[in-house]
């Protein structure tokens, strides 16, 4: 099931500001960011690395260009970090977090 925020989200990283509507697929597990220009995958799938999320959860990366999100996303209200992690050959900073039931509406 697909759910859309009611109202866009600013969404500030340390080299960019995002703004659009958050989706969340929960069947999918994925949690997306829609404006003007197309749809921005914000989780990531850490599987590789043996974590499955649970329902209602995503991981959220925390390097390259996304360094940041997992904190704008929860000062936006859109998340709630549950567990930090280390993955990858440079023990790269992840995070699973819940997606807060406020935020989207069915």
């Amino acid at each position: 099931m697909s759910t859309t925020t009611a109202i866009p989200v600013s969404l500030v990283l340390p080299h960019i500001t995002l703004t659009g509507h958050i989706r969340h697929d929960r069947g999918a597990g994925t949690l997306d960011l829609l404006d003007e220009q197309g749809v921005e995958r914000l989780s990531t799938d850490l599987s590789v690395y043996g974590y499955v999320a649970g329902m209602g959860e995503v991981f959220i990366k925390d390097w390259s260009e996304h360094a940041g999100l997992a904190d704008a996303l929860a000062i936006a209200g859109v998340v709630s970090p549950l567990e930090s992690l280390r993955v990858g050959p440079f023990s790269s900073r992840a995070y699973r977090v819940r997606v807060l039931d406020e935020v989207v509406c069915l």
